[in-house]
């Protein structure tokens, strides 16, 4: 059994709200407000912009920005075309036109799959 202190150590502070980064599915944008959607089916909605975020989630996972408005965790990416990703939960994801086009998020995708 973790104890407390374990716990903290392997969570992030989102919101008021202490996550598990690898629960997290994807963060959805909405203005200043992002939706943190997690493996468990929970969704919430935090008033933190969806920047902020990511920079918290930075340090905890391999969590890629495809387009303006998601944020999306590669442990729950089932496959990736050029121009989308498919999430282990059937979501689809499409990249940005800028994005697709970027040698940096194609060498990403490669490096996983």
């Amino acid at each position: 059994m973790k104890n407390f202190a374990d716990i903290k150590k392997d969570s992030v502070h989102i919101g008021g709200r202490i996550v598990h980064p690898e629960q997290i599915i994807m963060l959805v944008a909405d203005i200043n407000y992002t939706t943190i959607y997690l493996a468990d089916g929970q969704r919430f909605m935090v008033a933190t912009t969806i920047g902020k975020v990511q920079k918290i989630l930075q340090l905890h996972g391999e969590f890629v920005r495809p387009n303006k408005s998601q944020v999306v965790n590669w442990a729950y990416v089932r496959s990736s075309t050029s121009k989308q990703l498919l999430l282990k939960n059937n979501e689809i994801v499409r990249f940005s036109r800028r994005r697709e086009k970027s040698t940096n998020i194609i060498n990403q995708i490669n490096s996983i799959f």
